[in-house]
C-alpha cells in the first residue's frame, strides 16, 4: 500500500467510527425517551429514572446492539492503529495518535 492509500483507508476508517457515535447517541435518545423529566424530582426521580430505563434497555435489546456497533468501532480502531503503523515504517516520521473520547 503506498502513502495515500493507508492515509485514505484512515480516513474512511475515522469516518465510519464518526457515523457509528451517531448511531449510537440515536439509539440511546430513542430508549431514554420521555424519561429525563423525572430529574425534576430530585433523588426520587434519578431512582424512577435509573429503574425505568434499565428496563427499557432490557426490552428493546439496545444492549445487544450497542455490542454490535462498539465492536464495529473497536475494529476501526485497531485497523487504524496499524496503517498508522504501517505509515510509519513508509516515511519513518513516527505518527501522533489521537485518544478517542467516549
Amino acid at each position: 500500500m503506498t502513502k495515500k492509500e493507508i492515509e485514505e483507508k484512515i480516513l474512511t476508517l475515522e469516518n465510519q467510527n464518526k457515523q457509528f457515535d451517531k448511531l449510537l447517541k440515536q439509539m440511546e435518545k430513542k430508549v431514554t425517551g420521555h424519561l429525563r423529566l423525572l430529574f425534576f424530582l430530585p433523588f426520587f426521580g434519578f431512582v424512577i429514572y435509573q429503574v425505568a430505563l434499565q428496563k427499557r434497555k432490557e426490552r428493546s435489546g439496545f444492549n445487544r446492539d450497542a455490542i454490535e456497533v462498539k465492536t464495529e468501532v473497536i475494529k476501526n480502531e485497531y485497523q487504524i492503529l496499524k496503517l498508522k503503523k504501517d505509515l510509519e515504517k513508509i516515511t519513518g516520521v513516527p505518527m501522533e495518535t489521537k485518544k478517542r473520547k467516549h
